[in-house]
């Protein structure tokens, strides 16, 4: 049997693209998910919310993944574009805001830091380009960790 641990509670969230950080950033804001950063200014009608590339951060720790030897990421919702990273490593990327995907996690520690790089920027990839509604950015649904047997 597989687990599947929730992992939406005590994310960082900083609106400006920051390098990959070493250690849990302590000025950035405390979020949960499913997050926006549109909440307001994609509230309004307009064509003028913010569209750019931010970043979240959460700590994960080893005795908190279950007992499974393997393990992945998956995100249901990361609006338009993502990059995941694993203790400073580029483990995953996905373009299209709709779909969910998943990330397999190299190597546990006993302290983990997942950092999550959300971009609602126009991309020529993504689909729709245009559209009478907000492209709203962030990561928007659950997120959770499965873990596996090796055969599986």
């Amino acid at each position: 049997m597989r687990e599947v641990i929730n992992i939406n509670k005590n994310w960082l969230f900083s609106k400006k693209e920051q390098p990959v950080p070493k250690t849990l950033p302590e000025d950035w804001e405390s979020v949960n998910l499913p997050h926006t950063w549109n909440g307001t200014d994609g509230q309004d009608g307009g064509n003028d919310y913010y569209r750019g590339k931010c970043c979240y951060v959460k700590l994960l720790k080893k005795a908190d993944l279950g007992e499974k030897p393997v393990h992945y990421i998956q995100f249901d919702g990361v609006n338009s574009s993502a990059e995941v990273w694993w203790n400073g490593e580029k483990i995953g990327s996905h373009d299209g805001g709709y779909s969910a995907f998943r990330v397999r996690i190299p190597e546990i520690s006993d302290e983990n830091i997942l950092t999550v790089y959300a971009d609602n920027s126009p991309n020529d990839t993504v689909y729709p380009q245009v559209a009478d509604f907000t492209f709203y950015g962030g990561i928007y649904r659950d997120v959770t960790v499965i873990g596996v047997d090796e055969s599986h």
